[in-house]
C-alpha cells in the first residue's frame, strides 16, 4: 500500500490492485487536525509513522512497513528523534 497526502488535500490509500481510498480531513505538512487525523488513520493501519514526519512533510508516499522490511527500520528510527 502506497499513502500520500498534501496540504488543503487529503490522504490517499492505493492498495496492490490499484484501488484508492481517499480520506477527507486527513492531510499533512503542519501541525493541526488534519495532519493528527493522518497520524491516526496510519497507525491504526500498522504504519507507526512519526507525527514529527507528517508535520513536516508536505507530502509523502510510502510503503507498509509489512512489505518494505527496510523502511519499517527507518520508521523506528525516525520515532525516537520525535516528541510526539
Amino acid at each position: 500500500m502506497v499513502y500520500s497526502c498534501g496540504y488543503n488535500q487529503y490522504l490517499i490509500l492505493t492498495d496492490s490492485y490499484r484501488n484508492q481510498l481517499h480520506l477527507t480531513g486527513c492531510t499533512c505538512g503542519y501541525d493541526g487536525t488534519g495532519p493528527h487525523g493522518t497520524h491516526e488513520a496510519l497507525n491504526i493501519l500498522g504504519f507507526k509513522v512519526p507525527m514529527g514526519f507528517i508535520v513536516s512533510a508536505k507530502t509523502f508516499s510510502i510503503s507498509h512497513p509489512d512489505n518494505d522490511p527496510e523502511y519499517h527500520q527507518l520508521l523506528k528510527e525516525l520515532d525516537s528523534k520525535y516528541i510526539y
